[in-house]
């Protein structure tokens, strides 16, 4: 018997259940998403796992049911679910099953919403003949409602009225919530003095009279913060864009494909679309009862959320608002505070782009706080996840012995960093293992937190794999560290770290009096670096004296020394106190053979996107953007190189800084990346909203109690001053005495 993996499900596989069951995914991303669904605790689905159809929605099988229903067709073959289709109907636990098991109550609005689908119908009958007064001699069976404050339409808007329930996530009128246009007649829907409405910027201060006490709890206090701004780099439009034409304009951005709106979708599934003050005044500016002109009035707005009210000439009034609600907090606000940690973007400039754009949209102290509440423990959590998930693959896997790569990144250069972030990543499958964030004031200074986070992650490390081999740069404390208390693991240095050290010194050589003759040998010794590295496997004198065989090609000597060179040139001193020194050769010895860094670096890339070095983050933030960081390079680190149509591999031209455009490289083009984990951080997002921390003050309990370990603030032990003494303190420099 196959039954469903989904927590809380209980169907079985049987003849006449009427229900499909689906294997898990192959690909690691996707089937990611479905364990998350599934919400069990440590769950590796097998090879005998399902998960049925109830969990999907339609838009998830690559024949919608309801679309073929309604072209008269009828759904009789197997489903078969899209290559990247994710579950995406909510579980329901016992509370809300035993809420949806309970018998629903007739209501007695359904039998005078048949009666009027019964007039729509003689309605739009008699719109194919010509207009006249054939409309006021269609007779009306007597058993149907004909008052105006219910459903009756004229030719100036031809509509359906659907009015679906009033739920607590939509706190408005039941009866307006949705408006489903069905036909259109005579080229117009509205008079234009209908459109005429009052000015809603003019009600941008109004007062949230109408709103209960009660629903105030999620509204904020909202402030405006300003940062210094990025540049961005310069478009320059070729001669094809200057030469397309005015009626051209957005070619090959519209979508013709015919989107079918629906009411049941997920709060994190939404599409969202910008719609103009005018346009929303047209939609609004016709009563939906008698069809007669309306005065549209913005009641109030928070974040990207409004609620209008219409009224008409004949008094009739109604409601709508913008979009579902969780309590009083607008989904939208939430999501786009999301989307903008998981874009690594800067919310006061992302805000200010808002802003510039005359949108509608909440302040920097709102994001924060939704930030601080949701969208950081929420990324933590799929972090998290992602990391259980992979350490459990290496500890179920035939060996758990792994050879790392480690190295630390600091939030600002110099002495001067606040955060240090030490980062472990098996070099073997090209993933991240864990990173830990240390604050400088938990250790003696900025110089001690890369070997503060190396002892944190070996600790954390040590209870899931056997790291058999650490490779790092020669940084003097982790070398004693890996001496002293590491002693059986095998630590050595990433080549490229050695050989740019060198380079650096020699070029700084090359600059002094009679030193110019370096400058051509600086390239073939860091190469002479790497060939003594890959070839000497693990022998570390053997490397030793193949990188002080460098001095000897130098100056021409390849074997048989002799006295009959008496003295040697400037130049070739001065590279011999460099490649030739002590510190260096005792190091040598312990180049790593065959695995490198260099993944470590490009992750640095990734880090510095998420998290620029330019903006201050707070520790959490801090920690949740490392976290998305993580999260998008372990997800695209097995990228492959771009083809061409024709299959072709795909390359393009860089320019190396260093080399000031006098040499030119290729470098492969990799396919587009992907963005799963997005996905999985909204449904945490969602989660932890709607039940976990349903109001900000649950989840400001919450994050006092996931905030215990985070460090204290640097000033907090700074001596205090009262601002109005410094205030009065205060002078310019300039200032006329």
């Amino acid at each position: 018997m196959v039954n469903c993996a989904a927590f809380g499900c209980n169907n079985k596989a049987g003849k006449g259940s009427g229900l499909s069951f689906f294997h898990f995914p192959k690909d690691s991303n996707l089937r990611k998403q479905w364990i998350y669904y599934c919400r069990r605790k440590d769950f590796t689905p097998g090879d005998g796992h399902r998960l049925c159809s109830v969990h999907f929605s339609n838009k998830c099988y690559d024949q919608d049911p309801e679309m073929l229903s309604t072209l008269g067709l009828e759904y009789s073959f197997r489903k078969r679910l899209k290559p990247d289709a994710v579950p995406d109907i909510p579980l329901l636990f016992e509370e809300e099953q035993g809420n949806s098991e309970k018998p629903s109550k007739v209501r007695g609005a359904y039998a005078k919403r048949q009666r009027a689908e019964v007039l729509n119908e003689a309605l739009n009958e008699s719109l194919s003949l010509p207009f006249d007064d054939s409309l006021e001699n269609i007779s009306i069976p007597e058993n149907l409602s004909t008052e105006p404050s219910k459903e009756t339409r004229n030719k100036k808007v031809q509509v359906d009225l659907h009015p679906p329930q009033r739920t607590r996530s939509n706190q408005t009128d039941e009866r307006i919530v949705s408006l489903k246009v069905k036909q259109r007649s005579f080229g117009t829907q509205t008079d234009e003095s209908i459109t005429q409405v009052q000015s809603i910027s003019s009600l941008s201060h109004q007062v949230m009279e109408d709103i209960p006490s009660d629903e105030l709890e999620d509204n904020d206090e909202d402030s405006t913060e300003e940062e210094e701004e990025d540049s961005d780099e310069l478009y320059l439009p070729d001669d094809s864009d200057l030469e397309v034409d005015d009626d051209e304009d957005g070619e090959g951005e519209v979508q013709t494909a015919t989107y079918k709106l629906r009411q049941d979708t997920a709060p994190m599934d939404e599409k969202q679309f910008l719609v103009s003050e005018t346009a929303l005044a047209e939609l609004l500016s016709v009563c939906r009862y008698c069809s007669a002109e309306c005065t549209p009035v913005i009641k109030f707005f928070r974040g990207t959320f409004i609620y209008t009210s219409s009224k008409c000439l004949n008094g009739h009034e109604f409601t709508w608002s913008s979009q579902p609600c969780h309590n009083t907090l607008p989904w939208s606000n939430l999501f786009t505070a999301t989307a903008i940690l998981t874009s690594g973007c800067n919310a006061t400039k992302v805000l200010q782009v808002f802003k510039n754009m005359n949108l509608q949209m909440f302040t920097a102290r709102t994001y924060n706080r939704l930030q601080a509440y949701y969208v950081v423990p929420s990324a933590t959590k799929t972090w998290d996840f992602e990391q259980s998930q992979l350490l459990t693959e290496i500890k179920d896997g035939a060996s758990q012995d792994v050879v790392v790569g480690g190295d630390a990144r600091c939030d600002s250069p110099g002495y001067s960093a606040k955060y240090g972030t030490y980062t472990i990543m098996d070099l073997e499958r090209n993933k991240i293992l864990d990173f830990q964030l240390v604050q400088s004031n938990e250790v003696k200074g900025s110089s001690h937190m890369e070997l503060a986070g190396l002892k944190r992650a070996m600790g954390f490390l040590k209870d899931h794999v056997n790291i058999k081999t650490l490779v790092t740069d020669r940084h003097s404390m982790v070398k004693k560290y890996m001496k002293d208390c590491h002693a059986e693991k095998n630590h050595y240095f990433d080549v490229w770290h050695i050989a740019k050290g060198v380079s650096k010194k020699l070029e700084t050589a090359s600059k002094k009096v009679s030193g110019e003759q370096i400058r051509p040998w600086i390239k073939s010794i860091a190469n002479h670096c790497h060939w003594t590295a890959s070839s000497s496997e693990d022998d570390g004198e053997l490397k030793q004296a193949k990188w002080a065989s460098v001095v000897n090609h130098i100056a021409n000597k390849h074997e048989n020394h002799s006295r009959k060179y008496p003295r040697c040139s400037v130049p070739y001193k001065l590279m011999k106190e460099i490649i030739l020194s002590p510190f260096l050769v005792k190091d040598i010895a312990k180049l790593s053979p065959a695995h490198q860094t260099y993944s470590l670096e490009v992750f640095h890339s990734v880090v510095n996107h998420y998290a620029p070095k330019s903006t201050h983050f707070y520790y959490p933030a801090m920690y949740a953007r490392l976290s998305v960081a993580a999260l998008h390079f372990n997800e695209n680190s097995g990228r492959q190189q771009a083809t061409s149509k024709s299959g072709e591999l795909q390359y393009g031209i860089s320019y190396p800084k260093a080399k000031k455009g006098l040499e030119a490289v290729v470098k492969p083009k990799k396919t587009p990346p992907t963005f799963n984990y997005v996905t999985i951080i909204k449904q945490a997002v969602h989660e932890r909203r709607s039940s976990e921390c349903p109001s900000y003050r649950s989840a400001a309990l919450d994050i006092s109690v996931l905030n215990e370990d985070v460090p204290v603030p640097l000033t907090q032990k700074f001596e205090h001053f009262e601002k109005a003494a410094l205030i009065l303190r205060h002078s310019s420099r300039y200032a006329r005495r």
